[in-house]
């Protein structure tokens, strides 16, 4: 098991399509495959962040819990495959395609693999090209991962639904905490 679990993020990391394309890629173990990965990013982004914090001396923000990162990111997770669902099944979705949304969750989850890079932020010339590195990464494995399950006939269409969702999020996180800091002060 851990080795089809390896070996599934190893597809994932190097881009490979044809992950998407097995029924097999979609089952229950899938599913809880996907949320190791996801909580692995959590803590590997909370690593991140506090490495740029200290290599930067930007103590004026906090700190993250590597323990509750991992916990944190499986809200994200859910956002982006619900956005994505909405988007790409619901809005913008091709005819006679059925595709559940345990499905989206699966391929975001096994999308976000190349963000396990971001442990090796202990170096500290490397520190920013790891984080921007793995983030296009990441958009690019979300990207042929869409193509593949919801049968677009283009990558730009699915590089389309990436965009937007990524456009929805940011402005999402945007008001978020801009409640946050009224609320505060």
């Amino acid at each position: 098991m851990f080795d089809e679990f390896l070996f599934n993020v190893y597809r994932s990391i190097r881009l490979d399509k044809s992950l998407y394309q097995e029924s097999k890629t979609f089952e229950n173990t899938s599913l809880y495959f996907s949320i190791i990965i996801m909580i692995l990013c959590g803590v590997a982004g909370a690593v991140a962040k506090n490495s740029v914090i200290g290599l930067y001396d930007l103590y004026f923000i906090p700190k993250s819990n590597i323990y509750l990162a991992g916990a944190a990111s499986l809200f994200p997770w859910v956002l982006w495959s619900a956005l994505i669902y909405l988007l790409g099944v619901k809005i913008f979705g091709e005819k006679n395609k059925n595709i559940s949304f345990k499905n989206v969750l699966i391929l975001v989850g096994y999308a976000h693999a190349p963000m396990l890079f971001r442990y090796f932020v202990f170096i500290p010339e490397l520190i920013v090209p790891i984080i921007f590195i793995t983030e296009i990464w990441f958009l690019i494995s979300l990207t042929i991962g869409i193509k593949e399950i919801l049968n677009y006939k283009t990558k730009m269409k699915s590089f389309g639904i990436v965009l937007l969702s990524l456009l929805i999020i940011t402005i999402f996180g945007y008001f978020l905490m801009s409640q946050i800091a009224i609320n505060i002060s």
